[in-house]
């Protein structure tokens, strides 16, 4: 079972709330796309130091 899943179960839990079993799993997928880390933009070929010169 993966830390995101963990908190889902925690959230439904906190939730409370008196769902079907098909609501719930909706809910829960939609928390966990939420959780998913957000893919990194692609380099574009600018790097920090070259937009904000060091002094």
């Amino acid at each position: 079972m993966t830390q995101a899943t963990r908190e889902v179960d925690l959230i439904m839990q906190n939730m409370d709330v008196s769902m079907t079993q098909q609501e719930q799993q909706e809910v829960q997928e939609e928390i966990l796309k939420l959780l998913e880390p957000v893919p990194q933009p692609q380099d574009s070929g600018v790097h920090a130091d070259q937009v904000m010169p060091k002094d």
